[in-house]
């Protein structure tokens, strides 16, 4: 007979995971991001017309550094764009920042270990998912407050 995962390890796995993209989300929607990525789409479309022919190692190894090096730049460059950006947010504001995502995490991990090990019944299933769903929301609205 075949054994499924628990469900709330499934749960647990799906709560980090939301909380680790979180940060990706924010990121994605970066002038920056978006910048950089536009950048390498045109330089990987040029560099992809003139690919030399399969044969001459000298001729691919050329392209292949003018591609890397020409990525690296853009990658230099995006950097510095966001680097410029995480200047603009005063310290105070950054440290606020951290410390309520610090607190929420602590929250998520004293809520794991309540619910750790033990068989819930349908009601405490509903109370973790509201309270899973209320310190995301919290999560959320500690990198919102700027």
């Amino acid at each position: 007979m075949m054994k499924f995962p628990r469900l709330p390890t499934l749960r647990h796995f799906c709560l980090v995971a939301v909380f680790a993209m979180v940060p990706l989300a924010a990121l994605a929607a970066d002038r920056c991001t978006d910048q950089a990525q536009a950048e390498t789409d045109r330089v990987t479309r040029e560099l992809s017309a003139r690919r030399p022919a399969q044969g001459d190692p000298q001729a691919e190894r050329a392209w292949s550094l003018e591609l890397h090096t020409a990525l690296a730049a853009i990658s230099k460059r995006a950097d510095a764009c966001a680097s410029a950006q995480r200047s603009n947010t005063p310290p105070e504001a950054a440290q606020k920042q951290q410390a309520c995502i610090a607190t929420v995490h602590n929250r998520v991990e004293a809520l794991q270990k309540k619910y750790a090990g033990r068989a819930m019944s349908p009601q405490d299933q509903a109370t973790r998912r509201e309270e899973e769903s209320r310190l995301m929301d919290e999560r959320m609205a500690c990198t919102r407050r700027q």
